[in-house]
């Protein structure tokens, strides 16, 4: 308990200096792995648009992480057709919100979550005025395919229509509620498709203030109806469906407990914070499980901020269990002679640290809100003798280097795109758009939908019964 208290007083005091200065940890944004220090973005913001925009997208072509791979490579000559038009548009017009909106759609044309636009202010305004509304309900998808009403706000204009939890809603504005979904046009790239569908489900009940929708649904035992609902300004029920709703800033980076089950659990929320502290809270843990003799071990990676700078590396937690270095992958990058992705430097590997431990049975539980680094952390564990994972969905499946795929745009724009991927030793993709495969999953029904327990730590700890 001593140790505890000290690690605690030590993470306090380092947060309190990240936050004097100014280092802040995003929440919906998947980071791409921090660049070595000293890199610089590309600088092109002094250029016109179109001469920014040709010149990034002769490289990006020429270099995006995953050109070649099926499902991965976007179709460079329709995107340029279509994106290029309206930035000679948009410099013509001096319009730079029409820029940022062009850039943004050329992100879009990527299913990859380190494809990322930041549009400085234009951004944030756009974003605020086209997200501020919403009709006081939250929808999710099953598993089946039905869509229904998981939250309603007291008061709200769902609430005053008469539309109710569990409603099944089967169209937004006169469209299939799927069809609605599928048209949504999201703000980040997402490199799952299942990440994709999630968030356009969300963001379709966003919308400027006053903003007109007809809800067509079906409360518990009535006959369906339509209502026309309008935006008012609330966030509630955007939040609940977030990813991140349960995170929590002010906790530790690493807590623990011995669950009833008799299991030892560890939950990371943070790979951002001091490597040093986050290790020592974690080798803490362990030592207090090994002492208690705990029937095996949950580590939750469900929810886990990165911080999007290169301030820290990855934590290496599997070597506290394992007695071997373990082989993660190897980066590959272009080579601009031949064309062909190469290995850049040597393959990558987790060392083993000095005390080791073992136990009988390791589970894992994984989420979208686990990307980028913590996601190679979890990969490491996966590579573990005997590991269990569970989660009601991958992870963000969002992992490679954007080293040299940064660069400086006119109005302040700031814009990336892979450059590097890592692969395992087979060659087959690391991570990126696939995510940490699950060995259980928990469905997405009525039952786990409508429910206030936490249905994947339940399951988990079934394991141990």
């Amino acid at each position: 308990m001593k140790r505890k208290i000290i690690f605690a007083i030590l993470f306090l005091a380092l947060l309190s200096a990240c936050t004097a200065q100014g280092v802040t940890q995003p929440i919906e944004t998947a980071s791409a792995v921090p660049s070595p220090a000293g890199s610089a973005p590309t600088d092109f913001s002094n250029l016109t648009y179109t001469e920014a925009f040709d010149k990034m997208f002769a490289i990006a072509r020429a270099q995006y992480a995953f050109n070649g791979i099926a499902g991965k490579e976007p179709d460079w000559d329709a995107i340029n057709e279509s994106i290029r038009p309206r930035i000679v548009q948009a410099e013509s017009a001096h319009e730079a919100q029409a820029y940022f909106l062009a850039l943004r759609d050329f992100t879009q044309a990527f299913q990859d979550g380190n494809v990322d636009l930041g549009g400085d202010q234009i951004q944030v305004a756009l974003f605020q005025a086209q997200t501020e509304g919403g009709y006081g309900l939250a929808l999710r998808e099953l598993d089946e395919g039905r869509v229904l009403v998981s939250y309603v706000m007291r008061g709200g204009p769902a609430d005053v229509a008469g539309i109710q939890l569990r409603a099944q809603v089967t169209a937004f504005n006169g469209q299939p509620i799927s069809d609605a979904i599928n048209a949504v046009t999201l703000w980040d790239s997402l490199s799952l498709e299942s990440s994709a569908r999630y968030q356009r489900l969300r963001y379709l009940l966003r919308a400027p203030l006053n903003t007109s929708a007809a809800i067509t649904f079906t409360n518990p035992g009535a006959p369906e109806k339509t209502a026309t609902l309008l935006a008012i300004a609330e966030r509630a029920s955007f939040s609940t469906t977030s990813y991140f709703v349960f995170y929590d800033p002010t906790a530790l980076p690493v807590e623990s407990k011995i669950l009833p089950s008799g299991a030892g659990y560890i939950k990371l929320s943070s790979t951002s914070d001091n490597p040093e502290v986050i290790n020592a809270l974690f080798e803490t843990a362990l030592n207090d499980f090994a002492d208690a003799k705990v029937s095996g071990l949950i580590i939750d990676l469900r929810v886990v901020v990165n911080l999007a700078a290169s301030l820290t590396g990855p934590l290496g937690l599997a070597g506290f269990l394992n007695d071997s270095p373990i082989l993660l992958g190897q980066i590959q990058t272009i080579n601009p002679d031949t064309g062909k992705f190469e290995n850049s430097g040597p393959a990558s590997f987790f060392s083993e640290h000095a005390d080791n431990f073992k136990f009988d049975k390791i589970i894992l539980l994984v989420g979208p809100g686990c990307s980028g680094l913590c996601e190679l952390e979890a990969h490491a564990i996966t590579l573990l003798p005997d590991v269990t994972v569970i989660g009601q969905f991958s992870t963000a499946g969002t992992y490679s280097d954007i080293t040299l795929g940064q660069f400086l745009m006119p109005e302040g724009f700031k814009l990336q795109i892979p450059t590097g991927r890592f692969v395992r030793a087979d060659g087959g993709l690391l991570i990126e758009g696939q995510g940490i495969p699950l060995t259980i999953r928990v469905a997405v029904d009525e039952s786990t939908v409508f429910t206030t327990d936490d249905v994947v730590l339940q399951t988990a700890e079934a394991q141990f019964k």
